[in-house]
């Protein structure tokens, strides 16, 4: 069943022809949003955060005199730190970190491969094979291919609108490397 609807798929980029390359830009909106699809938490980091809070906010309840203040300044402390990094610093080093990263501002052609996902641009290729992809996240906007845990490529779901098939990157990346993050 995979291998007929890999093949079903690897027939159809054929049959298309060019349709599955397709040039784009990642702006500085671009960047900054798709940084925070980059930091949004996962389910599991998500119900870690949780289950620290509801900890938390027991020990404050039940715990008396320096624990229970400890408790009350972590849960505070946690929850300013978290929103100035998300709110404030993190657009700050976003915008400065593509300001400072000329390549990033480069037009890119992207296309679907029987191998894997190829992206170019001026100053050189990345052919990503799927088995070299440990995993994906998808956002309202943007795909994130991860070669590597700290390291994405932007896909921008508008790129649709030029003729590239976002679905059948999303349906090789659910067939070869699994669920989105």
């Amino acid at each position: 069943s995979t291998h007929a609807s890999r093949l079903c798929l690897l027939l159809s980029s054929a049959l298309c022809g060019n349709e599955m390359k397709t040039k784009y830009k990642i702006s500085e909106q671009d960047y900054l949003q798709a940084t925070k699809l980059f930091l949004k938490l996962s389910k599991r980091q998500l119900i870690n955060h949780i289950i620290a809070g509801i900890l938390l906010l027991f020990v404050a309840y039940i715990g008396h005199g320096v624990v229970r203040h400890g408790a009350i300044g972590a849960i505070l402390g946690a929850s300013i730190f978290s929103m100035l990094l998300r709110y404030i610093f993190h657009p700050i080093i976003a915008r400065r970190n593509y300001r400072n990263y000329p390549a990033i501002k480069q037009e890119f052609e992207i296309e679907l491969e029987e191998s894997g996902i190829k992206i170019s641009a001026e100053t050189g290729q990345s052919n990503i094979k799927w088995k070299n992809i440990i995993k994906w996240r998808e956002g309202e906007k943007y795909i994130l291919i991860y070669p590597m845990p700290s390291l994405f490529h932007i896909i921008p779901k508008s790129l649709e609108k030029s003729g590239f098939e976002i679905s059948k990157l999303k349906e090789y990346l659910q067939q070869q490397v699994g669920n989105a993050t």
